[in-house]
């Protein structure tokens, strides 16, 4: 098929290719390849090492399935309203299924998709993707994945779901059931406060205090420390922290009251202000 071919081989599909794959009935060809397949996990499972050549090859069908309805909608509203009819079968694939072709899928879907997400994402959507990201953390690190999922849930086109930012401050954020949370807390550094010259009252606060991040039952560090110590979980911490951000979007103030609780202002200015943070990022 020349026009799958040209889909999956060009960055930014023609949208005639894509108008081709709609109206020819490609599309939903794709979706009922992509339905049947996952119904037999175990033959396209990374895990699954019985029949390698054969899982190999319909593993490699299953992903380009799923690439090809990412590229069908790319700058193509059209196209993602056409295709959310399946978004439910396709979040249900990113719950059970550890691709990230599917999760990409699914954002693709997603963003500028506002009728889409205000008609499919409620209470039971968002509960069941914090339940499916705290049994996968305990097979594997956390995966940010899931974070990006729940914060494509958020905001979209410019708009911003009051409620689903409220959802997840309510279901992910607030959980005492969730072990993969981050708290904070700031102290003193063991340095002489009075005798110290400081530039400006910001240095001075960088100078004088730090913040420690304590993650799970684990002991405090310092964001430095956990840099260094806890890198299987960073980019998870990176989207953590970016998710906060976003449930407190277009002044949210019960998201922004509750944010301020777990991660006050001042501790954030103390990060900014803090010379050892720059060392990080070398």
């Amino acid at each position: 098929m020349q026009e799958v071919h040209l889909l999956l081989t060009v960055e930014t599909p023609s949208e005639t290719v894509q108008k081709i794959m709609v109206e020819t009935g490609l599309t939903e060809l794709t979706i009922s390849i992509i339905y049947f397949m996952a119904l037999h996990e175990k033959y396209i499972s990374s895990e699954n090492t019985e029949y390698r050549g054969e899982r190999n090859k319909l593993n490699n069908i299953f992903e380009d399935a799923y690439r090809l309805l990412e590229k069908i909608v790319i700058n193509c509203e059209e196209n993602r309203i056409y295709i959310s009819r399946w978004v439910e079968l396709i979040m249900d694939h990113s719950y059970k299924i550890s691709k990230s072709c599917i999760q990409a899928c699914l954002v693709g879907i997603l963003q500028d998709n506002s009728i889409s997400i205000a008609e499919t994402i409620n209470d039971e959507k968002i509960q069941d993707l914090v339940y499916m990201f705290k049994d996968d953390a305990k097979r594997n690190s956390p995966h940010t994945k899931f974070l990006k999922l729940l914060s494509a849930f958020i905001k979209c086109a410019g708009t911003v779901f009051r409620e689903n930012q409220e959802r997840v401050l309510r279901m992910f954020f607030q959980d005492e059931s969730n072990e993969y949370r981050f708290k904070f807390k700031c102290n003193y550094k063991n340095t002489n406060e009075d005798t110290a010259e400081y530039n400006s009252e910001l240095t001075k606060l960088g100078n004088s205090r730090e913040v420690q991040i304590i993650y799970g039952k684990r002991d405090p560090l310092t964001l430095n420390e956990f840099f260094k110590n806890e890198k299987e979980v960073w980019n998870y911490f990176l989207e953590y922290v970016n998710l906060m951000a976003d449930v407190c979007m277009d002044t949210n103030t019960v998201s922004i009251e509750a944010v301020n609780s777990m991660l006050p202002l001042q501790f954030v200015l103390v990060i900014l202000s803090d010379p050892n943070v720059a060392l990080v990022h070398q």
